[in-house]
């Protein structure tokens, strides 16, 4: 054994003689050999779990329902890989055998002893080895431990982020296997959380911690999870504070196993004097720290626990150990509350081997059988024993899942200047307890306000809608529905007013409906979770849809069926008696349109997949290092498909109607006066949608910019058409309230093909005059035509004949000519 190693011993000896005469002073009990790796130099000093340790190994000896007692045998594993094998080793060789080993309390010591301590059949557990790589019962097959997996602490992030609105992060990695192993986890988890990872920055040394934090402020990340020692944290923390990384541009995220006032540790930028730990504390504080849960909850602390002794009895003997242990070390740890786990580490120990015990007489042998080169059979037994160990301890309740894990929880903690009650910390800050999981979902004890101050760190920047902007759009819709609605009572009150009367008024309405659903839309589309929650937003995206659909059937499908029937009177030179173009047919041609919008609408909005959905869409700001700016898009898978059929299906209506206005752009009738007006909304229309589609894809990244653009064309599109059709009739009932002079006007003409029509726009006197001298003049062709039929009978032969047959062709297409013409103009 070497001579340090033996010096080491001597000191434990000393340290723990009364508790070794006090367990030899219990009587007749068997007396089982423990090992125990404690770190008490290098990076941790540990020496705070003694007192845990000989507490529990008096009470389990002075127990009389247990048929032995303990002897402590402790090796120094420095919280070192290194150190921890030779320590191990020193133990299994020294001619004595170990029952069990207990430790290490730090995961760096404990994974390579576990991994090898199944070689010499030793079942091992921890109090404080938290590491996510020792749940794997493959390569630790036989090792157990009190503290819960640091894989609850990844749940505890995640939880986290979720309910402070992150969804970034960022992590400084320190390339050790327990913080390769959290890395590793908790990456795997962002993913399934649908969270994203900025980046993650390593390093192995001291030297290269300075690079990673450059790293980091040039990302865009605001989040930060320090993965990492705590020595090396505070080098982190003085980079942070050279370049200003606080509160509440950053949230920093620890781990709670760091020592008490650990940013006061001797590392490089503490020592030369750069920084003083005061301004670490500017940094660090609001920062949230992650911790195992279960403790013992404060109704329980009064119950009594194995040993028969409750939380104040351990407390009290705790501290009164305390002093001899730590001999005056300002690093000791860990204090009372943690070290509790190694107290119900020891009885986990004695309670597998009494069961081991009972079963191994069954079978005429004991646990002094226990052998390291044939123990195999006894230490399996101890192991399953260990698993199926359930009792209420100074942690809370303890079990144990199948891989030697217990079952944990973690609560949220935060560095604070004030404890949660208001009263100034001891220290300069403290930790205080501000939430924990439950069911899964991180339940705070506190508001969000109250725990940032009501200034949450932003890991990206939400672009909404303006609020001037949406008031404005809002009134300005309201003004325009109030503008529809005295169009539509103007429309009704003087439905049966000549000039109105012949606009269709019945049909009118659906024009003032299509205007009130697109002034609606103006505001549905200023709606984002600015104003609104994010599910009602949700709901308003296909909701925006079917009102965009639909008020577009209702406006330009009524301006387009009205176009038609302009269009067909005046190219139906000979129309059908029979068939009349009424009120009907326009609204049957709206409502056809309309339900084509239904029909179409329902699945995309019944299928979950392609049904329009609010999502956030990131864009990279200008610079490296801007927050990226996270703008909210309704889309869904299978929008790519739907919408543009749906857009194309609105376009040809468009197309059919431009060609139409274009067709009939030469009517200037004063009894159909809206058709010019018709016409120019048809215009405006298209010439609207042309620009409007790409100006919606283009600004799609600047949503203000969009909405105002959109908003203000859509309200200046809808009014002037109210206005076009409506406002132009007000004012001519104004000058003529009976409609007198109504089909006053003149004459103009239409081209169609090569037909040309006369129309004629005249009075009722004018139009009897001009057929009395009509009916003058058929009946002068008429006396014509029978002169030529005479003259027909006189001549019988070839030329003369043919030359008769094309002059009276002549006279009588003339003469259908002008009645036809004179029909069109009645």
């Amino acid at each position: 054994m070497p001579l340090t190693n033996f010096t080491f011993y001597f000191l434990v000896l000393l340290t723990g003689t009364n508790y070794v005469s006090s367990v030899l002073a219990t009587g007749d009990k068997e007396i089982l050999r423990l090992g125990v790796l404690i770190s008490r130099e290098g990076f941790f000093d540990y020496s705070g779990l003694v007192p845990a340790l000989e507490l529990a190994a008096e009470t389990i000896a002075n127990d009389s329902s247990l048929p032995f007692k303990f002897e402590t045998v402790m090796n120094d594993s420095m919280c070192r890989s290194s150190a921890s094998i030779r320590s191990f080793i020193d133990q299994v060789t020294a001619g004595k055998t170990n029952i069990m080993l207990i430790g290490s309390d730090c995961s760096v010591g404990t994974e390579p002893v576990a991994e090898i301590s199944s070689s010499w059949n030793l079942v091992q557990i921890s109090s404080g080895s938290s590491s996510p790589r020792l749940s794997d019962n493959v390569t630790f097959p036989m090792f157990i431990r009190t503290v819960p997996s640091d894989a609850e602490i990844v749940v505890g992030i995640i939880n986290a982020m979720k309910m402070f609105h992150w969804t970034r992060i960022a992590l400084i990695t320190q390339t050790e296997n327990i913080f390769t192993f959290i890395s590793t986890e908790l990456k795997q988890e962002l993913v399934a959380a649908n969270l994203q990872l900025i980046g993650e920055f390593t390093f192995n040394t001291e030297n290269n911690v300075s690079r990673s934090v450059a790293l980091l402020r040039k990302s865009s990340a605001r989040v930060v999870f320090l993965n990492m020692y705590s020595e090396h944290a505070v080098s982190v923390m003085c980079e942070a504070h050279k370049h200003g990384m606080r509160h509440p541009e950053y949230a920093w995220m620890f781990f709670n196993w760091y020592t008490e006032e650990w940013w006061t540790d001797n590392s490089s930028c503490i020592a030369d004097g750069s920084v003083a730990p005061s301004q670490l504390e500017e940094i660090i504080v609001t920062s949230l720290v992650f911790d195992h849960y279960p403790r013992i909850k404060e109704s329980d602390k009064n119950k009594t626990n194995l040993g028969n002794i409750t939380w104040y009895d351990y407390v009290s003997h705790h501290n009164a150990r305390w002093p001899s242990v730590v001999k005056g070390s300002d690093n000791a740890q860990p204090h009372v509350e943690d070290s509790a786990y190694m107290y119900d580490a020891l009885w986990t120990v004695a309670l597998a081997l009494n069961r081991t015990e009972q079963l191994l007489k069954k079978e005429n042998m004991s646990l002094t059988d226990f052998t390291y080169e044939n123990g195999q059979n006894i230490s399996r037994k101890i192991y399953n024993e260990a698993l199926k160990v359930t009792f209420f301890g100074l942690t809370g309740n303890v079990s144990f899942h199948e891989n030697g894990d217990r079952p944990g929880k973690v609560r949220l903690l935060q560095y604070r200047r004030r404890r949660v009650d208001g009263k100034l910390c001891e220290e300069k800050l403290c930790k205080e307890p501000v939430g924990r999981i439950v069911d899964g979902i991180l339940q705070l004890d506190n508001t969000d306000a109250h725990i940032f101050n009501g200034e949450t760190a932003q890991d990206e920047e939400h672009i909404h809608i303006v609020l001037p902007l949406f008031v404005m759009y809002t009134i300005l819709s309201f003004v325009g529905i109030a503008y529809a609605i005295i169009c539509l009572v103007f429309n009704l009150w003087f439905r049966n007013q000549k000039l109105v009367k012949l606009s269709s008024p019945y049909v009118n309405t659906m024009i003032a409906a299509g205007a009130v659903v697109f002034y609606v839309t103006v505001i549905l589309f200023g709606v984002d979770e600015n104003v609104a929650s994010h599910s009602t937003v949700d709901g308003l995206c296909h909701a925006r849809i079917w009102l965009v659909a639909i008020g577009f059937s209702l406006l330009f499908g009524t301006i387009f069926a009205k176009t038609w029937r302009i269009y067909y009177i005046f190219h139906h030179i000979k129309p059908n008696a029979k068939f009349e173009v009424k009120d009907v047919y326009l609204f049957a041609i709206v409502g056809i349109l309309v339900l084509v919008d239904i029909v179409f609408l329902i699945p995309p909005t019944a299928v979950s997949s392609s049904r329009l959905k609010r999502e956030d869409e990131e864009v990279e700001g200008d610079n490296p290092g801007d927050l990226p700016a996270v703008i909210g898009v309704c889309t869904s898978d299978g929008s790519v498909i739907w919408l543009p059929f749906l857009f194309t299906c609105k376009g040809f209506v468009l197309l059919a109607g431009l060609f139409l206005a274009f067709e009939t752009r030469k009517v200037k009738i004063r009894s159909l006066n809206e058709s010019r007006f018709v016409a120019m909304s048809i215009y405006g229309a298209v010439i609207v949608s042309i620009a409007l589609t790409p100006i919606g894809f283009l600004l799609r990244n600047y949503p203000n910019t969009q909405y105002g653009i959109i908003g203000i064309t859509m309200l200046l599109s809808t009014s002037l058409i109210l206005g076009l059709v409506f406002v132009t009739k007000m004012y001519k009932v104004y000058r003529d309230p009976e409609g007198a002079h109504s089909l006053d006007g003149r004459s103009h003409h239409t081209e169609t093909g090569n037909v040309k029509m006369n129309v004629i726009d005249e009075s009722e006197d004018s139009y009897k005059k001009r057929i009395e001298g009509l009916n003058e003049e058929v009946k002068y062709l008429n006396e014509k035509i029978g002169d030529l039929n005479e003259e027909l009978q006189q001549y019988k032969s070839g030329g003369a004949q043919n030359n008769a047959v094309v002059s009276l062709k002549r006279v009588l297409d003339i003469s259908e000519t002008i009645t036809e013409e004179d029909t069109t103009t009645l």
